[in-house]
């Protein structure tokens, strides 16, 4: 499909900026995703831009960038928490996606009643499949750092989400 919109535009490559966050981690994965890109596709050059985070986002809440480096906290256990992060309503929707269908579908996962469990998951799960077409955001990886507490410990369930995972995914303007 490059090779198609590059031959369409006339072009025979494309660059974009990837913006990240100026501490060692984010300038990490920045340089690893930009590497893995133009290793892939030899028609891409990927600049990496790594600036302060209260920089970035004053820029991103403008939506001044190209492909943006970003992380999510889930403060609660439910797909819900992400879900709702790319709704046209949601401030820290820096992509500014707007999809009427999706917007649709978590209004109402987010308003069914709760003994109706089933359909507000039918809701989430249709969502997630619309975001995933529509790629606004791509998932790269989910932070979680295993521990033991002690060793007479057992059966014990840690939720991985919640407010120590962090959910990384890269924000696409249009």
């Amino acid at each position: 499909m490059l090779k198609e919109g590059l031959k369409e535009l006339g072009e025979d490559h494309f660059e974009f900026t990837l913006l990240g966050r100026d501490d060692e981690t984010s300038k990490k994965e920045t340089e690893f995703i930009q590497s893995q890109i133009e290793q892939t596709l030899p028609q891409v050059k990927v600049v990496t831009r790594n600036i302060p985070g209260k920089v970035i986002i004053a820029q991103a809440s403008k939506g001044d960038f190209d492909v943006q480096l970003t992380g999510w906290l889930a403060d609660f256990a439910d797909p819900i928490n992400f879900l709702d992060v790319e709704t046209k309503a949601n401030f820290t929707n820096m992509g500014n996606y707007d999809s009427p269908e999706y917007n649709k579908l978590v209004t109402a996962a987010k308003t069914t009643d709760a003994l109706n469990e089933n359909k507000r998951f039918e809701d989430m799960i249709k969502a997630a499949k619309l975001l995933n077409e529509d790629q606004p955001v791509v998932p790269l990886l989910q932070d979680n750092v295993p521990e033991m507490l002690r060793p007479t410990v057992h059966d014990m369930v840690q939720n991985s989400a919640g407010i120590t995972d962090d959910f990384k995914e890269v924000y696409v303007t249009e």
